[in-house]
């Protein structure tokens, strides 16, 4: 194993994002994982947008930016700056493959 903070490109490393880290991992390069990869992504991406819109709708929910805390009102505004920011960067990997 290793670590680096340089970003890794190939159609054989797996990527995922957890907060502000990257994982990027080497696999072995066939077909197979190349298509199971995609689906994977695919499936985080989905994901991410699906939150990114639960988020969206609160935040434009008026009874709740009046009746909530300014700190939390501004929790969910940070939520939604690191999911779209992981959604950026899962369909960028997306495109790679």
């Amino acid at each position: 194993m290793s670590v680096t903070t340089k970003k890794i490109e190939g159609p054989n490393i797996a990527y995922a994002v957890t907060g502000d880290i990257e994982l990027f991992i080497t696999i072995p390069v066939n077909e197979v994982n190349t298509e199971e990869e995609k689906k994977r992504l695919k499936e985080l991406i989905d994901n991410r947008k699906e939150y990114i819109r639960s988020v969206d709708l609160k935040l434009m929910n008026a009874d709740f930016i009046r009746n909530a805390p300014e700190k939390i009102v501004r929790s969910e505004q940070d939520k939604k700056t690191q999911a779209e920011e992981q959604l950026r960067k899962l369909e960028e990997k997306f495109a790679t493959l």
